[in-house]
C-alpha cells in the first residue's frame, strides 16, 4: 500500500508528518485528512482561534504534493443567532 504524509500548515507555521501512514489510495488519505482537520478545527473553535488559511498538505512517498485539504472547504459556518 502507498504511504502518504499529512503535513499541517497553519498560522503558526508547518508541522511535518515525518512517519506518514499507509492508505489504500489517495481517496483514503484525503478522508483521513478531513477527519484530522475537523478535530483540529474543533480545538481551534474551543480556543477562539481564527480558522482561516489552515490546511493539510498530502504528499506521496516521493515528497510530491498530491492534494490539499483546506479547513475552510470542509465546514460551513452559518450564523447561529440573531441580534435584536
Amino acid at each position: 500500500m502507498p504511504r502518504y504524509f499529512l503535513h499541517i500548515r497553519d498560522r503558526d507555521g508547518f508541522t511535518e508528518d515525518a512517519e506518514g501512514a499507509e492508505f489504500e489510495g489517495l481517496a483514503q488519505a484525503v478522508a483521513a485528512a478531513i477527519v484530522g482537520a475537523r478535530d483540529i478545527l474543533a480545538e481551534q473553535i474551543e480556543e477562539g482561534r481564527p480558522l482561516d488559511g489552515d490546511r493539510i498538505e498530502i504528499c506521496d512517498e516521493g515528497g510530491a504534493l498530491v492534494e490539499t485539504v483546506r479547513f475552510a472547504d470542509i465546514v460551513e459556518i452559518k450564523p447561529s443567532f440573531r441580534r435584536y
